[in-house]
């Protein structure tokens, strides 16, 4: 899909690189970079048009202001003035790039420099010391540069990118100009576009979900990251008004899950009242009889929000997901990952994982080796520490399923635990 940058990012003082797939899974020791690396994303794929609005404080995530993003040494090397995160993706065989430069502007990290670079062109739109600001663009022959005191944006309350955007593209009446239209329309192979434009629809899922409780109420069905909505969610999809054809295949595939995944055979809505408004509760059938949801093993109340949000997302949307494996056992966890990968070859949705799971992983090598997805929509990222630096190593596997080239310390601690078994 797209290869992802990070530089002088928190552990990630050097450049470093992770291939997005529709598969990709993050593996790494606790405190490693894991969460950064997903929070940069999560605020990088949230920006789709100009002008950017960056934050990096988007729940689940919350990465704090400049200080705490921006790598930090020590020493004579303090804190690096600036961080950038970045993109490369081939847009009709054509390859693209996007990049943004943050720098400290009163604790809060600030766009500072943004390029945008396709074969047909190159934006360059950079914040230099002070308030001045400097802007290029060349394209298809038409070049236009742009110098100016941007202390009107403070004046005005909008963002010196805003501002830019607004008197490189707009014409004397503030209409878009035809650069604007060149710059912000549909790649065609012809045009300078904003690549973000063409990455997908992104909804981050937290690493703790919500806790069970053994009454709702039907007061919102607004998603959250920890899954306070699913609920609400189980009662429509679950209730008994006759379901339409899509709720109806979401039910078998979610009650096909908790087979698959030993972790429920049925599920079903109670309600405590006539009227829709009234509470409900969830009940569940492990064996025997069903049972609230509080009362049965928590590991379903924390697979149930990771399963139905995976399922009821449109297709080709992108769900970064914390640690689906939580409170799961094995089994569960490696059904997670076949819901994955069924998900991601049947409605095109993409996945972005980060794990602890050993059983979750073979389950998607399983997969690929049985061919029910190309080796090349699956990613695996190694993030290594080193001291207070942290890499990231791709992690080959084959059409097989084997892992291949995997870095020395990749698995080392497991092998070591197994051959303490000999000795």
């Amino acid at each position: 899909m797209f290869t992802f940058h990070v530089e002088h990012l928190r552990r990630f003082d050097q450049r470093q690189s992770l291939a997005v797939r529709p598969i990709t899974i993050l593996v790494g020791e606790n405190s490693s970079g894991k969460t950064s690396l997903l929070a940069a994303l999560f605020a990088a794929l949230r920006q789709r048009t100009i002008p950017f609005q960056f934050t990096f404080n988007n729940p689940p995530f919350e990465m704090g202001g400049y200080s705490s993003i921006a790598t930090y040494k020590g020493g004579k090397f303090g804190r690096s003035p600036s961080f950038s995160i970045g993109f490369n993706l081939a847009l009709n065989k054509q390859e693209h790039q996007w990049i943004c430069e943050f720098r400290d502007v009163d604790g809060i990290p600030y766009p500072s420099h943004i390029t945008i670079r396709s074969p047909t062109g190159s934006l360059s739109v950079r914040v230099d010391s002070g308030s001045s600001l400097k802007a290029d663009i060349s394209l298809n022959g038409i070049s236009k540069s742009l110098s100016f005191d941007a202390s009107q944006a403070s004046r005005e309350s909008i963002s010196i990118l805003d501002l830019c955007v607004r008197k490189l593209f707009t014409d004397d009446k503030g209409a878009p100009g035809k650069l604007a239209e060149m710059l912000l329309t549909t790649a065609d192979g012809q045009r300078l576009v904003n690549p973000l434009r063409h990455v997908p629809t992104v909804l981050a899922l937290a690493p703790i979900r919500t806790k069970p409780e053994r009454t709702y109420n039907r007061l919102s069905d607004a998603p959250t990251p920890e899954g306070d909505h699913i609920p609400i969610i189980l009662a429509r999809l679950l209730g008994p008004k006759r379901l339409s054809d899509e709720a109806s295949t979401i039910r078998e595939q979610l009650i096909a899950f908790g087979s698959e995944s030993g972790l429920f055979k049925d599920l079903k809505p109670r309600a405590l009242g006539d009227s829709a408004n009234d509470p409900f509760q969830l009940l569940v059938t492990t064996n025997g009889r069903p049972a609230n949801l509080a009362d049965v093993g928590y590991g379903v109340s924390q697979a149930l929000p990771i399963a139905v949000q995976c399922l009821i997302a449109p297709p080709k949307q992108m769900l970064i997901v914390q640690q689906p494996e939580v409170h799961l056992h094995p089994r569960a966890q490696a059904a997670l990952g076949s819901l994955f990968v069924r998900l991601s070859q049947s409605e095109k949705k993409s996945f972005v994982i980060e794990t602890h799971s050993d059983y979750l992983i073979d389950r998607v090598r399983q997969h690929i080796k049985r061919g029910d997805i190309p080796v090349s929509e699956v990613s695996i990222g190694y993030v290594e520490m080193n001291g207070i630096v942290s890499t990231i190593h791709p992690i080959e596997v084959d059409s097989h399923g084997n892992i291949t080239d995997a870095p020395p310390n990749y698995r080392e601690f497991f092998l070591d635990e197994q051959f303490g078994l000999f000795y």
